[in-house]
């Protein structure tokens, strides 16, 4: 909400002809109503309370739009919904309109978690309650979100996917190798994305430093020794859902 507020206030103070902001919530929609107005920018933005996917039925927005930026980003890149609002607002978009992030790439690296996977891994009684039933979930889904892991945790080399474009996503799997950096205990891979906002400009959804915006996930693996010099490959299949 904060960023989008922004975005719209300081692309109609730079120029921008029009600006349309669309926010789903009626609450954060009335924050925003507040914002502009007090910028004074009431006939420069026009704030749309609806859902991506009605935008095109609505009509609301009568020329093609030659700006799009969307901050709809998941720690694992697309998990936050941002394809299908590429797919609602690609038809509103002008024939070589500029869209902001541009493209995504997937970024994994073996790790090392002793001391941290047998925390999450065990749910012991809370207030007298029994949730040893969470243990199974956890080990069945793989998934567990963290703050930063250390570098001294990482076990392999960083492996990368090719870019893939928003406004044109095309499914794809492909197949990565990662090469084994120390004698370690492999516990499973870290996952993050890389979006290009612009030419030279990125950002990751890789959690370094505390305070940042998003966390990291971990798909845990059996656990198993590693020796250095080993490699491993990493087969990603991504879909446009």
């Amino acid at each position: 909400m904060l960023f989008r507020s922004l975005l719209s206030c300081l692309a109609a103070r730079l120029g921008a002809k029009h600006v349309y902001t669309v926010e789903q919530s009626p609450v954060l929609h009335q924050v925003a109503r507040k914002v502009v107005r007090a910028n004074g920018l009431t006939d420069k933005i026009t704030l749309i309370n609806v859902h991506s996917r009605d935008l095109q039925s609505l009509g609301i927005i009568k020329e093609p739009i030659d700006v799009f930026v969307t901050k709809t980003i998941g720690p694992q890149g697309l998990d936050e919904g941002i394809l299908p609002i590429f797919e609602h607002v690609k038809p509103l978009l002008s024939a070589h309109a500029k869209v902001i992030p541009e493209n995504v790439k997937f970024r994994h690296c073996l790790v090392n978690m002793s001391g941290i996977r047998e925390q999450v891994e065990v749910m012991h009684p809370i207030l007298g309650v029994d949730l040893s039933a969470l243990n199974d979930e956890i080990k069945s889904n793989n998934l567990y979100w963290m703050n930063p892991i250390e570098n001294w945790r990482e076990v392999s080399t960083t492996a990368e996917t090719p870019n893939f474009d928003l406004l044109n996503f095309k499914p794809a799997e492909c197949m990565q190798k990662m090469d084994i950096t120390s004698d370690n205990i492999c516990d499973g891979m870290l996952n993050w994305a890389e979006f290009q906002l612009a030419k030279n400009i990125s950002i990751e959804t890789r959690y370094r430093y505390f305070g940042g915006n998003w966390e990291n996930s971990i798909h845990f693996m059996s656990r198993g020794l590693v020796s250095r010099g080993q490699t491993c490959m990493a087969r990603m299949r991504f879909s446009d859902d």
